[in-house]
């Protein structure tokens, strides 16, 4: 058999064709395996080693996770609910029965009776009052009462009322109220731990503080006028000064809260009636000293404070 690897001489016969030496190959033919002759068996391939490939270092990752992580945010980053005595007057009484404890503008906590004024009958129960503990209140500030509601005022100390032209005393203000005389109440500002009262669902929505097998939620609760009067002057501040509360502070006892519709003027208004409960237990005492230790100012603009 003659192999040439030459280009065809017919194809361009002015090229030379170079001869090479005709190698002559002996052909090797394997025969057909038969019984007598089986097929030699067939020595298995050589591993094929792939060399590792190497770079630089691992590819890194686009930069375009979120960073998220579980905070637990600060009161002081924090609106924080509250609570509000819905009053004759007002917006709340378009959507709330006069006299009712609100949290948050939202939910009822205590709903008053009615008595049928000409009758004198009860056509409403009442609610049970709704147990509160008091954790403490911010310095008494002033606050201008505004004819109507609006937003009047607020001042830190009682010579900061004289400056701005105003009066704490209601007498003095009605002789010198045409003169631009202008009419300052206290307002107190506390903090308070609410037990869930039963016509609040217990869906872990609002009360969610588990303590002792009851639940419990944090608000704060401004009040000034008469509120301020009958609540803070009558009871809670002469009992931390001399009564039950003067050795354990605010938080040792807990107090039930209603209300009542008094006559104010040629008005009737409604005020909180707190009624001393019970002492509170080492429970709830260790978690009011977490709230306490761990509480900042809450951010709420003075104004929302609300009715109370």
């Amino acid at each position: 058999m003659e192999v040439t690897f030459a280009k065809d001489p017919t194809a361009n016969p002015s090229t030379p064709v170079e001869q090479k030496p005709v190698i002559e190959v002996a052909a090797v033919v394997t025969p057909a395996p038969t019984a007598e002759t089986p097929a030699a068996p067939t020595a298995p391939a050589a591993p094929v080693t792939v060399p590792a490939v190497t770079g630089a270092g691992a590819v890194a990752r686009p930069n375009n996770a979120l960073l998220l992580g579980d905070v637990l945010p600060d009161f002081s980053e924090m609106i924080l609910p509250r609570i509000n005595l819905v009053q004759n007057i007002g917006g709340l009484k378009d959507s709330f029965e006069p006299g009712t404890l609100l949290y948050n503008q939202q939910t009822p906590l205590f709903i008053p009776g009615r008595i049928n004024d000409k009758t004198k009958t009860v056509e409403r129960q009442a609610t049970p009052p709704v147990k509160m503990t008091f954790i403490g209140f911010r310095p008494t500030r002033y606050v201008e009462k505004v004819i109507g509601g609006g937003k009047g005022l607020m001042v830190k100390t009682e010579a900061e009322v004289t400056a701005a032209g105003g009066t704490l005393d209601y007498t003095e203000w009605k002789l010198k109220e045409k003169s631009g005389m202008k009419r300052f109440e206290p307002l107190a500002d506390g903090m308070v731990v609410i037990e869930r009262p039963e016509l609040v669902a217990d869906d872990d929505t609002i009360f969610v503080y588990d303590i002792n097998g009851k639940k419990y939620a944090l608000a704060l609760w401004a009040v000034r006028g008469t509120s301020y009067t009958n609540l803070c002057k009558r009871v809670l501040f002469p009992a931390r000064r001399m009564g039950a509360l003067r050795h354990g502070g605010f938080p040792s006892w807990s107090y039930n809260l209603s209300s009542s519709e008094v006559p104010f003027g040629q008005n009737r208004s409604w005020i909180p009636v707190a009624v001393p409960c019970c002492k509170n237990t080492p429970e709830m005492l260790s978690f009011v000293k977490e709230i306490v230790e761990g509480a900042a100012t809450s951010s709420t603009p003075e104004g929302e404070a609300g009715e109370s």
